[in-house]
């Protein structure tokens, strides 16, 4: 006679989850470069997370690395429904809206929570009213870091040290504006493109969070490194409306909070990962120096010259909105 293992309940309980389908599926898409990328790492923490909270109710299915497209695409693939959810760069909506370069404005956020607040807030939810037309919805928001300013020239420190130089910037109305005003030959280019156009010197620099420039290497085939913290790049986590339609509210409600406890996962990382990065390019001889707030400050008054050439790019109500909800989180 066979001997019978009793199965512990908790085992047994897990063994009957996973034996039945989901009842609801998500596809969810980024085009973050790495697998420690935080970007990614938040995504994987979302999936896990919602799968244990809905109790397999609800089953997530990932496609990382720009493995269905970069941002652009990934953004047409929930407005037509192939995917549910996707978490491109906000500027990426640009094309559709100039509504959502304004988050990219070089120096609109004095730091991370007022960055976060006001995405959360207020101006989040202007924001959301314009993606209605789009077919669109959003669920929340996760970030990259701060971009920093890298090139084989010199350290930037001030904004007269970056005349000159060509660098590569996201084709983004206000960023070019900003470099343009600050000096530099900004060269808009493709993401792809950008280790090769650095080796082979078409640009002498670029800028980027810490992790796209560990993550890509990029460390090898540039000189500096500066903390400039110029522009604070936000990812937006677009949804397609009847995907989250389709879903019983109570699940609705567990994706939105199960998202933010993945973006409070996800700062926990870049917290801890960045100094690492730092560390990382110096030990590869590449030299890194981070700006005063003093000399940030100098960026910011020479940016402000051109604030009418910026709010006129974005429209002069988002301006408006944006600019009153930063002062407003900047004094709590």
């Amino acid at each position: 006679m066979k001997k019978i293992l009793a199965l512990a309940p908790a085992l047994l309980m897990a063994t009957t989850a996973l034996s039945q389908a989901a009842d609801y599926t998500l596809s969810m898409a980024h085009a973050a470069i790495g697998e420690e990328n935080p970007i990614n790492l938040a995504a994987i923490y979302f999936k896990n997370e919602l799968e244990k909270r809905t109790n397999g109710q609800v089953e997530v299915t990932l496609y990382p690395g720009g493995q269905m497209g970069n941002d652009r695409e990934l953004v047409e693939l929930v407005q037509d429904g192939t995917l549910d959810l996707a978490m491109p760069t906000v500027s990426k909506l640009a094309p559709w809206d100039k509504a959502f370069s304004a988050p990219g404005i070089p120096y609109i956020f004095p730091d991370r929570n007022v960055a976060l607040e006001v995405l959360n807030g207020e101006f989040g939810d202007y924001l959301n009213t314009r993606l209605e037309p789009m077919g669109l919805t959003s669920i929340g928001w996760f970030e990259g870091g701060f971009r920093q300013i890298t090139n084989n020239v010199r350290p930037i420190t001030k904004p007269d040290d970056l005349k000159g130089i060509k660098i590569r910037t996201m084709p983004v109305d206000a960023h070019i504006a900003v470099f343009k005003h600050l000096g530099a030959n900004p060269t808009p280019m493709a993401f792809s493109e950008l280790y090769s156009a650095l080796q082979q010197k078409v640009v002498d620099g670029q800028e980027n969070p810490l992790i796209n420039i560990v993550a890509n290497r990029m460390y090898e085939v540039q000189d500096y490194v500066s903390l400039t913290n110029h522009v604070y790049s936000a990812y937006i986590v677009l949804a397609n409306p009847e995907s989250m339609e389709n879903l019983p509210t109570e699940i609705q409600g567990e994706v939105k909070a199960t998202l933010q406890d993945a973006l409070r996962y996800q700062l926990d990382v870049i917290d801890k990962e960045e100094a690492g990065y730092v560390k990382q390019i110096e030990e590869t001889g590449t030299k890194v120096n981070a700006l005063s707030p003093q000399q940030i400050g100098a960026f910011q008054a020479k940016i402000s010259e051109i604030e009418g050439e910026l709010a006129a790019m974005i429209g002069e109500e988002t301006y408006k909105v944006l600019k009153d909800a930063v002062a407003k989180a900047s004094s709590n």
